[in-house]
């Protein structure tokens, strides 16, 4: 791992002050793909015209998060290979250091507290997940990992008929007012953009439930079985195949290349994933 002064690879949330003090454009190109990617799986226009004043005073309140994502060790390495350089880390930071942002809800439980039986999300416990690990073969058995594009957003959307009524910064409006006054910006005088939201989002209470449930009926849509005794962890009825998904990050075991290359197909029909990595003795996990 890349260190500098002791310090080590992290992704750091970051004022929107601060962040746009850094980078304007980058800011705002993190900002615009994470509004598309939901708006395209998950809101749709609120014609605010046609809202109350308390509808409009209720709405759930999201805020946008911004983080810079150092560039993993594999990343610096295959710059410096291809340059014929080499990089510290805050060279690294700079020329490959990646603007991040979330919009979250503000589902507070001191405002509105759900019913725990809807907001459990089971995962994998470590113990089974090294029991996992432990029965590798590295003669014949493949371990990779892979993460899923902004897992909740991919969750089956609510039941018909419901939808929340969400506001939030407008991003266009973000830019316009740091440009005019960059010493005094102030992210809470930005007007709210209203929209419907149709399907969890991060930061919602309910959320992880919802995306434990859609992720255990697509995997066995695949034909996968969930293990009785952990959740989150699925054995493939006809195939050597095994996955253990914490959160959203699928780690799997196949038993032969082909079963491998089947279930890696068949997962991007149901999610859309960032690609697979595989793992060995010498290319480890990175957290």
């Amino acid at each position: 791992m890349h260190e500098e002064g002791g310090g080590e690879i992290y992704a750091m949330e970051i004022t929107m002050d601060e962040a746009l003090n850094q980078d304007l454009e980058g800011v705002l190109g993190a900002m615009n793909k994470e509004i598309d990617f939901i708006r395209e799986r998950r809101t749709a226009p609120a014609d605010v015209g046609k809202l109350t004043a308390n509808e409009l005073k209720m709405a759930m309140e999201c805020r946008i998060i911004i983080t810079r994502k150092d560039p993993t060790p594999q990343e610096i390495n295959e710059y410096e290979e291809k340059h014929g350089t080499k990089l510290d880390m805050m060279q690294a930071r700079e020329k490959l250091g990646r603007w991040k942002a979330r919009l979250v809800m503000k589902d507070l439980k001191c405002k509105r507290k759900a019913d725990p039986a809807t907001t459990y999300a089971e995962v994998p416990a470590l113990y089974a997940m090294r029991l996992l690990l432990s029965t590798i073969d590295l003669r014949k058995d493949i371990l990779s990992i892979d993460d899923y594009k902004q897992a909740y957003i991919q969750a089956d959307s609510y039941d018909a008929g419901k939808r929340v009524l969400i506001k939030y910064p407008d991003p266009a409006v973000i830019i316009e007012a740091f440009k005019k006054n960059p010493s005094g910006f102030k992210l809470q005088h930005v007007p709210m953009i209203f929209e419907w939201l149709y399907g969890p989002l991060y930061g919602g209470q309910t959320s992880g439930q919802h995306w434990s449930k859609t992720h255990a009926r697509r995997h066995v849509d695949m034909g996968f079985k969930e293990v009785n005794n952990v959740g989150s962890m699925f054995v493939h009825k006809e195939r050597a195949v095994t996955v253990s998904t914490f959160v959203d990050d699928p780690l799997t075991k196949a038993g032969n290349e082909a079963d491998h290359e089947w279930y890696d197909q068949e997962l991007k029909k149901h999610f859309e994933v960032r690609g697979r990595e595989r793992l060995t003795p010498t290319h480890p996990l990175s957290y």
